[in-house]
């Protein structure tokens, strides 16, 4: 529909309903639509229309639904408009509406909660109002929805916000407000499911019983100046089961501290900001030390950008870091580990005393493995001694090939031939047979036909294997033989079951043994039966 709206439409007196919205509509709105007393709704919104809103339609005492988003209409909301006290719904955003300058003074200004009592739904958002949000506003307790986006609102956010117990949206983003965030703000309803103070000039720490809203999910408290810590409280945001926390936005702030570990609480989060900020220990923070483990629980993330900090060690390859696409890890270079598509480091292994790093030697052009011993841990000293004479009397082809060993003020570390890189996970059910007989016999060497009975206990992450799948066995410290053929026993079982015993399904009393006993057969079946296994 084109062209302006005809005055002619007043003579339709009983005329109830009148909705031009989206069209392409121009010129003003008509002064004689404030005769059609009957009128319930009138909406006009997504229009060309221009001018201001006529006087007149506050005469409309019948009105329930007013809407005229999306226009350019320009001027001030005529005084009259607050006689509207059926009003519910109240839409006039984007805009070019004007309150600055003290034009509004009549009872609208002062009264509008008052005078409007009925109000459900206030958008004003996109427009040019300033000074500050009436206080009698939160007297109209029936209010579902407020918008006052991108305007010039100033001062502190109503302190009275907690009469609005019927409160379900609330956004003020993008105006100029300052002083702190009020406690009042944390007694709203449990209804109130979107809450965005971003882009103003907020001062002050978080109050930590906002998290009382635990029906919350969406929060914006971006590009203001907060300090203080993340409360650990906001680890209880986590929504209901059909509406959970999905956004977080606290970035461009001056907030300190660590990320807290209940962070890891809030499963179902798509997107996590803390960019900006001067968080100690997500982006561009110097944040340091290793990735809270919590955050794997975070399965539904979408997003998760952790780039340039110092985080350090192994990165998680649970809930999103599963997804290489939604993380972000660049300017960590002290990272490595993680899901192999990140192609970060591989991490140390880390031994009972040390930490096992590869290296290459030059002149030689050989690949080795290095176990360097923590000289700060109780024992290290003597097991370097006991490793070192128990190396010097063995030999045995699924043993790992010693080169030499060093000594020194600072270090000590043995020097071993370096294997590739393949894992037990990737063998077919042949090879894997051929790879627990090699480490039994390796096994059995230590524990019976060495000098001295040598132990590991720790058998999985010993096992290494050649070019030819041949099993090679990584030796370490004294303990006992009963603990070495257990972890004998379990390595066999996630080798052949294809389960550890950390796996998630193991809980209420079912575990790795009683699943072995119950369902080996039908594992081992369904694995033979695999036309992949077949074939090898």
């Amino acid at each position: 529909m084109e062209g302006e709206i005809p005055s002619s439409l007043s003579n339709c007196s009983n005329l109830k309903f009148l909705n031009l919205h989206g069209n392409k509509l121009k010129g003003k709105v008509p002064t004689e639509l404030g005769s059609l007393m009957k009128l319930k709704l009138l909406q006009l919104g997504i229009n060309n229309l221009v001018g201001g809103i006529p006087p007149s339609l506050g005469n409309l005492s019948s009105l329930t639904k007013f809407g005229v988003a999306d226009n350019n209409l320009v001027g001030n909301i005529p005084d009259a408009i607050g006689q509207l006290n059926g009003l519910v719904f109240f839409t006039i955003s984007f805009n070019k509406l004007s309150i600055s300058g003290n034009q509004l003074n009549g009872t609208l200004s002062a009264n509008i909660g008052l005078n409007l009592p009925n109000l459900q739904n206030f958008y004003v958002g996109g427009n040019e109002f300033s000074r500050s949000i009436p206080t009698s506003l939160c007297n109209a307790t029936q209010l579902q929805r407020i918008d006052l986006v991108k305007n010039k609102f100033l001062e502190s956010v109503p302190t009275n916000l907690g009469n609005l117990l019927n409160l379900s949206w609330l956004d003020l983003t993008l105006n100029q407000f300052d002083g702190v965030l009020p406690n009042s703000v944390s007694t709203l309803s449990n209804e109130l499911i979107k809450l965005y103070f971003g882009n103003n000039e907020i001062s002050g720490t978080i109050p930590g019983s906002l998290a009382n809203l635990v029906n919350l999910i969406g929060l914006g408290l971006n590009e203001n100046h907060f300090i203080g810590v993340i409360p650990t409280a906001f680890g209880k945001l986590i929504g209901t089961s059909s509406l959970p926390l999905v956004n977080i936005n606290l970035s461009h702030n001056s907030f300190m501290g660590k990320l807290p570990f209940e962070a890891g609480n809030l499963k179902n989060i798509n997107e996590m900001d803390i960019s900006n900020n001067n968080l100690s220990n997500v982006s561009q923070n110097n944040l340091s030390g290793p990735i809270p483990k919590g955050l794997e629980k975070l399965f539904f993330f979408e997003k998760l950008n952790l780039s340039f900090n110092n985080f350090e060690g192994e990165v998680p390859i649970k809930g999103v870091f599963k997804n290489i696409s939604a993380l972000s890890l660049i300017g960590n270079t002290k990272l490595c580990g993680g899901m192999q598509k990140l192609q970060l480091t591989k991490c140390p292994v880390n031994a009972v005393f040390g930490s096992v790093y590869k290296g290459f030697i030059h002149l030689k052009e050989r690949t080795i493995a290095v176990k360097v011993l923590n000289l700060h841990k109780k024992g290290a000293s003597k097991s370097f001694m006991v490793e070192c004479n128990a190396l010097r009397n063995i030999q045995h082809r699924n043993l790992v090939k010693i080169l030499t060993c060093c000594s020194s003020m600072d270090y000590n570390g043995n020097q071993f031939k370096a294997l590739t890189m393949k894992t037990i996970n990737e063998l077919d059910p042949s090879s894997k047979t051929k790879c627990a007989i090699d480490v039994a016999f390796a096994i059995d060497y230590l524990h019976n036909h060495s000098v001295q009975p040598i132990i590991h206990c720790d058998l999985k992450p010993s096992v290494l294997l050649d070019n030819d799948t041949v099993a090679h066995y990584d030796m370490g410290d004294e303990t006992s033989i009963e603990a070495d053929t257990y972890s004998y026993r379990i390595l066999l079982l996630e080798m052949f079951l294809g389960k550890r015993p950390t796996d998630d399904m193991f809980k209420d009393g079912l575990n790795v043994h009683n699943f072995a006993k119950t369902a080996c057969l039908k594992s081992l079946f369904n694995c033979w039966s695999n036309p992949s296994t077949k074939r090898s």
